[in-house]
């Protein structure tokens, strides 16, 4: 049976997305923004701004931009067990 034309060129949404931490596969609901061990690292404060300027599915703001880079640093930072991480620029060859 043939389907409707609107079922047909309607777009599948997606249900799943990438963790949004630097080099990490897992897929997560589109409602979350980091897997469950990146979560875990994150300060609350950063996650509550993060959640409130997440729009799932659109593009997304410069504020929810510059959280994230927050994040993302802080998540650089609890990996090198608490060390900075020297940016690019810093170095003096």
């Amino acid at each position: 049976m043939l389907r409707r034309l609107s079922e047909r060129t309607q777009a599948s949404k997606p249900t799943t997305a990438p963790c949004l931490a630097i080099g990490c596969r897992t897929t997560i609901p589109m409602e979350a923004q980091f897997c469950d061990r990146h979560a875990a690292l994150l300060q609350d404060d950063i996650k509550r701004l993060l959640g409130k300027h997440y729009r799932p599915g659109k593009k997304q703001s410069a504020v929810f931009q510059r959280y994230l880079e927050m994040a993302r640093q802080e998540l650089l930072e609890a990996q090198h067990l608490g060390h900075r991480v020297p940016k690019p620029a810093e170095f003096e060859w």
